[in-house]
């Protein structure tokens, strides 16, 4: 968010798709998993998103969530199926609200000139000015969440589709933090001008945007 300093209404757009990303996930996991999420003993069992999941936000436009684990004796199948719904909540929801912005600004070109990781360093104001800018930006923000949500390292929802034996390598990706490290380091680092990341949601994102 900090490359979005010099465009105020897009920086507007990133926080408030941050926060209804993470509000969409929260909400739909809480729903689907009422009985099925083992209950965490820290003090994060309250948070919607990470505290590294903000400082990526901060650098880098978009972050990530908290783990949510599910219960022992809950089905492989249906934890999974709990723990997707909330991504897939978010990139429908964001796919809604950009259609939104079509219906609304049937004029502007952002959504067929600007790759997400252009959006994510605050999208220029178009033509139809300050509030087409921040819907967008936040509609682009929200997709962006939900696909960083499916990459497959934890706390990532991602990380729980997979279904992973105890290990020692698990227990430091998860137990050790090492893993929510890693998803920061995919966001802010750049290899080349891009982080990894950022690359990632150009290649995956585009489509989405313009289909």
């Amino acid at each position: 968010m900090v490359f979005a300093l010099t465009q105020p209404f897009a920086l507007v757009g990133l926080v408030v798709g941050l926060a209804a990303a993470a509000t969409v996930r929260h909400l739909v996991q809480s729903a689907m998993l009422q009985q099925a999420v083992a209950s965490p003993a820290d003090s994060r069992r309250n948070m919607w998103l990470h505290p590294l999941g903000v400082v990526a936000a901060c650098v880098s436009g978009t972050g990530f969530g908290v783990d949510r684990k599910p219960a022992p004796d809950v089905s492989v199948g249906r934890a999974r199926l709990c723990v997707l719904a909330g991504p897939i909540a978010v990139l429908l929801t964001g796919r809604v609200l950009l259609e939104l912005f079509r219906y609304v600004w049937p004029d502007e070109r952002f959504s067929g000139l600007y790759l997400p990781s252009d959006v994510l360093h605050g999208v220029p104001e178009g033509a139809t000015g300050p509030v087409a800018q921040t819907v967008f930006t936040a509609a682009v923000a929200m997709m962006a969440f939900g696909l960083v949500s499916l990459l497959p390292l934890p706390p990532a929802d991602g990380w729980r589709l997979w279904g992973h034996a105890p290990s020692r390598l698990v227990d430091l990706l998860e137990g050790q933090a090492i893993g929510s490290v890693l998803l920061l380091v995919l966001l802010i680092v750049p290899v080349g001008d891009l982080p990894v990341a950022h690359r990632l949601l150009d290649t995956i994102a585009v489509p989405l945007l313009r289909w």
